[in-house]
Formats: structure tokens, sequence, C-alpha cells
């Protein structure tokens, strides 16, 4: 997981991915490979970094019955 330091830049970091994320699932569930397509510029790693970091956080949830990945709680956002 990239961080914020004197190396990366916000932009660059993982975290700066955890708003457009959680924007999109606000939308609608989405898939991890949906979303590695759509924010996946930075680099897929980071993106998985992202789901996980918002996972262990509890802000959203993956349904492994349809394989998707949804908010957790509407309030979140």
């Amino acid at each position: 997981m990239r961080m914020p330091s004197k190396i990366y830049a916000f932009e660059d970091s993982t975290l700066s991915l955890f708003a457009p994320i959680l924007s999109a699932l606000q939308e609608r569930s989405h898939t991890v490979t949906g979303l590695a397509e759509r924010y996946g510029n930075q680099g897929v790693n980071d993106v998985v970094d992202a789901l996980t970091a918002l996972y262990a956080l509890g802000a959203i949830r993956l349904d492994e019955t349809q394989g998707v990945i949804s908010l957790a709680d509407e309030t979140m956002v």
C-alpha cells in the first residue's frame, strides 16, 4: 500500500482511491474486475490494496454469491 509521503504525493497514494471507489459503490455494486478497470490507471495492486483497507475498516462488504462489492452501510459516505 502506497501511503502519502515525501516520495508519493497524495494523488499517487492508495488513499486517493478511497473516495472514488466509495462514490462508485454508492451508485451501485461493482465487481473487483470492474473497479480495477475503472481505477486501475494507478495500478491494479493499488485498487486491491484500497479495497482491502476499506473492507478492513468495515466500509464495504463482499457478496460472495454474486461476486460483487457494495457499501457496508449507506451512512459511510
